[in-house]
């Protein structure tokens, strides 16, 4: 994997978790960059051209370290690259190991926040980053 990050820190942090999460010695180009968009933060892959993104609006973002989002959406990263999560030709689907789900669009509801590629990456995004910042 070959990353490209908008400053130094994403950078450091994107390459420690790739390693953690046992994704870096897949073959693709990672860009970690800022976005102004209306979102929190979106891991998209664009894997049959060996391409990844992920964008973050840290202004929207609901926790104080922007470091924890970035390891939340290298957790979705991972999910994509390992086959786990695989997005639907069908709008509105998401295949998460092998089973069809709807894909909450609302971050707000429940269903967003039971989605299990959610679950994973809230759930593993502040002892990422934890480790990471001892790890230095």
């Amino acid at each position: 994997m070959k990353i490209t990050a908008c400053n130094d820190e994403f950078l450091a942090a994107a390459t420690w978790y790739a390693r953690a999460l046992g994704i870096a010695d897949y073959d693709f180009d990672l860009t970690v960059d800022y976005t102004d968009e209306e979102m929190i933060g979106a891991a998209q892959i664009l894997y049959h051209k060996g391409l990844a993104v992920i964008t973050m609006n840290t202004t929207q973002c609901e926790t104080d370290d922007e470091l924890e989002l970035l390891a939340h959406e290298m957790v979705h990263l991972k999910q994509y690259v390992t086959g786990q999560m695989v997005d639907s030709l069908l709008d509105g689907l998401v295949i998460w190991e092998g089973m069809a789900y709807n894909a909450p669009a609302d971050g707000r509801s429940w269903a967003y926040w039971n989605s299990p590629w959610e679950l994973e990456a809230f759930g593993r995004q502040r002892g990422l980053n934890y480790m990471r910042s001892i790890s230095k």
